[in-house]
């Protein structure tokens, strides 16, 4: 996957327990995952969605459908490019408090719209 804006789409029903919090984690430069680069994903229905920026080129995302123990069926996963969508990093830094960590600063720029 080359860099750039991405939207990820899930459709997971559950049979037991609850689906809580599906996140996607964006590997870091070594190829490690972290929860300060995971994008959690919002629910509409039974689909979960998300954008996010994509910063470098990557063989692989990481995809946890919940954070709670359960048990679901998962009918689809799409992970789609966003064509023609730019947001510049001086635009970002224009929207967040100069107490963000790089961390938090990488999060708030990954879950902006444009």
């Amino acid at each position: 996957m080359e860099s750039g804006w991405y939207s990820i789409a899930a459709v997971l029903d559950g049979r037991s327990g609850d689906i809580s919090s599906p996140l996607l984690y964006i590997p870091n430069e070594m190829g490690g995952y972290s929860e300060t680069r995971a994008i959690e994903l919002k629910r509409k229905g039974n689909c979960y969605a998300a954008e996010f920026f994509l910063p470098l080129t990557t063989a692989e995302v990481r995809f946890d459908p919940s954070r709670s123990p359960c048990e679901f069926v998962c009918d689809s996963l799409r992970l789609t490019r966003i064509a023609d969508r730019r947001r510049s990093l001086a635009d970002v830094l224009l929207t967040v408090r100069k107490s963000l960590t790089g961390s938090q600063l990488f999060l708030r720029w990954c879950r902006m719209g444009s």
